[in-house]
């Protein structure tokens, strides 16, 4: 049976965007009065879905987050994401290498925050309107929703696509 679509997970398989996403974190809930560190963050929070992660959160402190924290932290995190985003280590090569193929990006990161990765990182190009959230979705991993809905829109059946994971 051929391959006639790849389809990229984004965290940790194009970009390293989730160590500066972790870090941003662990940096406001410590401002907030509990002391979180990188792993910290990462162990609590990392692949979960924003609003289990504000629930955790407030779990930790004891209290209900400021009105502003979630926008604070995605503007923080952007901001970071402009300035020190790394794609992980022969993604680019590997994409360009098999570029005859059909690609797409199916991802838990925002819709906003995937543009905003891919145009840092000179990847907008290769990828085009083929960017698909996990809000566009109704379940989040690890449901395979996400990927579904990127091979539909792909035009091809979910067997005839292979799905690029980290971890």
């Amino acid at each position: 049976m051929p391959v006639r679509s790849l389809v990229f997970d984004f965290d940790g398989v194009i970009a390293d965007s989730e160590t500066l996403a972790n870090m941003v974190l662990a940096d406001a809930v410590t401002e907030l009065g509990c002391e979180t560190t990188f792993r910290d963050a990462v162990n609590r929070y990392m692949g979960k879905r924003w609003p289990e992660v504000v629930t955790l959160i407030e779990s930790d402190i004891g209290q209900a987050l400021p009105d502003d924290f979630s926008a604070t932290v995605k503007a923080a995190t952007l901001r970071r994401f402009r300035t020190e985003l790394q794609e992980v280590q022969g993604a680019r090569a590997f994409i360009q290498e098999l570029s005859w193929i059909p690609q797409c990006i199916a991802s838990s990161s925002s819709l906003d925050r995937l543009q905003l990765c891919l145009d840092v990182l000179g990847l907008s190009s290769q990828f085009r309107d083929n960017v698909f959230s996990a809000d566009m979705v109704e379940r989040g991993k690890p449901h395979p929703d996400i990927f579904l809905l990127a091979a539909a829109r792909m035009g091809f059946p979910p067997r005839d696509c292979i799905v690029a994971l980290s971890r």
